[in-house]
């Protein structure tokens, strides 16, 4: 047999040193490193290396896992606050969404509408047609004062907001409010002093502008 190249064994030697050559390059291997002290010497060296190498490398792979593991749990801990967030933000959205829908108020103005009253006695209807309607909000004021009666004048105005202005229809003809004259007492203390509460003028009231439009006057007062 020629005597083999030393840079086919040389090539060989990490193949022999983990045992997954066949049996012929062993063999020739084996035949090699005893005439060849160089690539005996670089076989030992090899092995060497391989044995210092192989703990080494082990604890890198088990700090590579670990390093795997914190970055795993600190992105699920972080999805996890991102979700809490996202979730929390949302909510306060609806919420807030919600309270302008249903609860956001602006006062439906006086050229927008149509409104009449309608006598009956002591009792005024109050007529209107305009856009549909969430409330409607009155203040009383005191004009007058007898000694059994008290004249007040009303200012009354009505508020729609976003959801009755997109999910209701206008309204037409449509009884949204009836005054009536009263008996009350005047002095809580005082339970048996009691007044006729009459209306004499009923008003109008634009929103932020309080500019009032007279709807109705008592031509006897």
């Amino acid at each position: 047999m020629k005597k083999v190249d030393c840079e086919i064994i040389q090539d060989l030697l990490p193949l022999y040193i983990d045992n997954i050559c066949s049996e012929k390059s062993k063999e020739l291997i084996n035949i090699h490193i005893h005439s060849c002290d160089e690539c005996l010497r670089d076989l030992n060296i090899m092995r060497e290396s391989m044995f210092l190498i192989e703990p080494h490398t082990n604890s890198d792979n088990n700090s590579e896992i670990d390093i795997l593991k914190k970055i795993k749990s600190s992105l699920l801990k972080r999805n996890i606050k991102l979700v809490s967030i996202s979730c929390i933000f949302i909510t306060i959205v609806f919420v807030l969404l919600g309270l302008y829908i249903f609860k956001h108020e602006d006062v439906i103005l006086y050229k927008d509408v149509s409104i009449k009253i309608d006598e009956f006695g002591p009792e005024k209807n109050i007529i209107y047609t305009g856009p549909a309607n969430n409330l409607v909000k009155s203040t009383e004021k005191t004009i007058k004062e007898t000694d059994d009666t008290i004249y007040q004048s009303i200012n009354l105005w009505l508020t729609k907001t976003p959801y009755t202005t997109f999910t209701k229809p206008n309204l037409k003809n449509y009884s949204v409010f009836t005054l009536n004259d009263y008996v009350d007492c005047v002095d809580v203390e005082h339970p048996d002093t009691k007044k006729i509460y009459k209306h004499v003028e009923i008003y109008y009231t634009d929103g932020i502008s309080g500019e009032k439009h007279l709807l109705w006057k008592d031509k006897t007062f």
